[in-house]
């Protein structure tokens, strides 16, 4: 029940974006189209905070062209599979006991 209404929630909010999730989306699409880890093709300056962030979101762009919805959908099921080993270790009426704890106070 808790797996579910956290996959709802997480696809309720879906089409949010942070603006820092699509510079990082650019400088992704660009190492694979122009070879460069760059936010514009030419110019060789380099601002982001976490270029694995940029390697895997490049990763994710190769195969599936939308880097942006690759990645959402990979941040669902790594959100689903974390949810489900958090269960599996406390047990699912401790994992419930503690998000009504959470949620009802």
């Amino acid at each position: 029940m808790g797996v579910a209404a956290s996959l709802a929630i997480s696809l309720r909010f879906s089409e949010f974006t942070a603006e820092d999730a699509v510079l990082v989306a650019r400088y992704a699409e660009n190492l694979v189209d122009d070879g460069e880890l760059t936010f514009n093709p030419g110019e060789r300056v380099c601002a982001l905070t976490s270029p694995l962030h940029a390697l895997v979101e490049a990763m994710l762009y190769a195969p599936f062209g939308r880097t942006l919805v690759a990645y959402k959908l990979l941040s669902v099921l790594l959100l689903y599979v974390t949810l489900r080993s958090m269960l599996a270790l406390v047990g699912p009426d401790l994992g419930l006991r503690a998000l009504a704890r959470c949620c009802c106070c």
